[in-house]
């Protein structure tokens, strides 16, 4: 009787995990919330229509105080032995809270930013799902309980994903819009609108690159499951679950879940070489498949599956040897009293006002301060240049706005103009001088991984502002240089854009939480990634724990290398954080078990 009591209270504390980890991913539903004063003046309109963060924030949140309740208990029955793992969380913990203390925007530190809500709470309780997952979870059942329920959601996931890549979205359907909208908002569903095109997945986890790092980690997760399996019926369940997932993450076309992807890959052949030579034949037959998989979406999409793979080893080449990695590039913006300095890779253009009729009277001078008279008004109303040296510029004159249109290729920016000179229009159509932003690396590469390296590089100085302490959780967006005008220009093609996240994990902890915090989180991965090489390489597979403990470890690599492009999210982050503890755990029980 007591042993029955211990199982069914063994698999009753891991409820919450499961809950967490099983539906967080799945949930998407309406909330509209009225924004701070601050916030709305980085944001579009003053409030927040969220579909895919918030209500996945406050499930989390309520599932791990639940959690905590059953990890307190833990506690207080037996001493915990700690790991030196956790002195890396701690510190990391530590840095989540006196960042929080000291931020300026303490409600967004707390709450988090428009669309991610990935405040205090939500980081701290990351570190309680690992901290669980090691010390809640001791037997084969519990997880397998927490597996196979992670891969019924995975599949789930993957499908609404499959199927919008295949123009059946259905979110988009009548059911799926009233689905996901409160009864006092249903009157929207039919004037609902949707910002993917063609054959792109986000399913429930709100990006395509979302998707790509969530799906880079249980594609691995769930090809150690494939290998693991001796009985033929099991071998087609999991190589269904596997095709489900890599027919996913390939229809992401997220470049950071290739990268996550394919590192892992490599990783898992370096620890399982002997299994995967010894089972090559269902290895050979699953690989198959998953080529025409990839083959067919390749054809749906008409090329774009393997283009943009191929597109980012080209991007990469022109990266590493220097090249000029912009068609059109504008170098510099000087605006003052009466003049205007466009200049471009291509021209360089002078506007100047009669500063006793700036409303109407602008002239026109080239690079070599000859003024330009051939100009010629089109159909479309802009005003052309005549000269084949300015054949990318076109040009609008507002008389109502008193404003000036000038248009570089695809590249627009209004200049407003009034008695102090040239302003350039940009978030919230505010008038704003042109200023020059601090940047580190990345000249001339700047469009690296979609103008990732734009980012990075003007990302990359806010770092020696917070060598100790962070800014605060997610207030990464108040600190970036939205000023960055000309920046914005060359990545963007417009100067109204707002960036609010870093798209890479590191750099977001670097910025958010601090300098000390990245070190000690590099150092925890670190330290996991040195273990469990040392445990699985060359390691005979015998068991369950063997081969699960390789699948955390290839699962944890693939969201560790996609971080370097991608940020955390709270739809996919609770997911990794869950694995990274079980990993650490696995890693302990497998070298108890070595040590005999």
């Amino acid at each position: 009787m007591l042993k029955i009591k211990q199982y069914n209270y063994n698999i009753i504390k891991i409820i919450p995990i499961f809950m967490i980890i099983v539906f967080t991913p799945l949930i998407v539903f309406l909330k509209k919330r009225t924004l701070s004063e601050v916030t709305s003046l980085y944001w579009v309109e003053s409030y927040n229509l969220d579909f895919f963060s918030y209500y996945k924030m406050v499930w989390l949140l309520s599932w791990t105080l639940i959690l905590l309740f059953f990890f307190w208990r833990e506690a207080r029955k037996k001493k915990l032995k700690s790991r030196v793992q956790f002195i890396f969380l701690a510190v990391y913990l530590i840095m989540i809270i006196l960042s929080t203390i000291f931020s300026d925007f303490q409600y967004v530190s707390q709450i988090g930013f428009p669309d991610r809500y990935e405040g205090m709470p939500v980081l701290i309780s990351y570190l309680i799902i690992m901290l669980a997952s090691y010390f809640l979870i001791n037997s084969k059942k519990q997880l397998e309980i927490l597996i196979n329920g992670l891969f019924v959601s995975t599949s789930i996931i993957a499908l609404i994903g499959i199927y919008q890549f295949f123009g059946y979205d259905f979110f988009r359907s009548i059911i799926g819009r009233n689905l996901v909208l409160p009864d006092q908002m249903t009157q929207l569903a039919e004037s609902m609108t949707f910002n993917f095109g063609e054959n792109i997945i986000y399913s429930t986890l709100y990006n395509p690159n979302y998707v790509g790092s969530y799906f880079s980690m249980l594609l691995l997760f769930s090809l150690v499951y494939y290998i693991m399996q001796e009985k033929r019926e099991k071998q087609f369940l999991y190589g269904f679950v596997v095709s489900l997932i890599f027919a996913a993450w390939i229809g992401s076309m997220s470049r950071a879940g290739m990268v996550g992807g394919l590192f892992a890959f490599l990783f898992l052949l370096i620890i399982m070489y002997k299994e995967i030579i010894k089972k090559w034949k269902s290895i050979l037959v699953l690989f198959i498949l998953l080529f025409l998989i990839a083959f067919g979406m390749n054809y749906q999409s008409q090329g774009k599956v393997f283009g943009e793979f191929l597109s980012f080893g080209k991007e990469t080449e022109m990266a590493l040897k220097g090249e000029e990695d912009l068609d059109l590039k504008i170098k510099k913006i000087v605006t003052s009293e009466n003049k205007l300095i466009y200049n471009t890779k291509d021209f360089k253009l002078l506007v100047e006002k009669d500063n006793a009729n700036h409303k109407s009277n602008l002239s026109f001078y080239n690079g070599e301060n000859k003024q330009i008279l051939a100009l010629e008004r089109n159909q479309n109303g802009y005003i052309e240049v005549q000269n084949p040296d300015f054949e990318l510029l076109k040009m609008r004159f507002d008389p109502k706005r008193n404003s000036l249109l000038i248009k570089y290729g695809n590249k627009r920016a209004v200049f407003l103009i009034n008695e102090q000179g040239f302003w350039i229009m940009g978030l919230k159509g505010g008038a704003y001088r042109v200023e020059e932003v601090e940047r580190w690396g990345f000249e001339n590469k700047e469009s690296f991984a979609t103008y990732r390296g734009y980012i990075w590089s003007r990302t990359i100085p806010l770092i020696k502002d917070t060598l100790l302490l962070g800014n605060g959780p997610d207030t990464y967006t108040f600190y970036f240089p939205q000023h960055d005008y000309i920046g914005k220009l060359n990545a963007f093609n417009l100067t109204t854009k707002i960036v609010d996240k870093p798209h890479n994990f590191y750099l977001q902890l670097a910025v958010n939480t601090g300098l000390i915090s990245l070190i000690a989180v590099v150092l925890l991965f670190a330290y996991h990634t040195r273990e469990s090489l040392m445990i699985y390489f060359k390691r005979d597979y015998n068991d369950y724990f063997d081969y699960l403990g390789a699948a955390a470890f290839t699962a944890f690599t693939a969201y560790a290398a996609a971080a370097l492009f991608n940020d955390s999210v709270v739809s996919v982050a609770p997911v990794f954080w869950f694995i990274l503890g079980i990993g650490v755990k696995l890693n302990y029980l497998n070298k108890q078990r070595q040590r005999g």
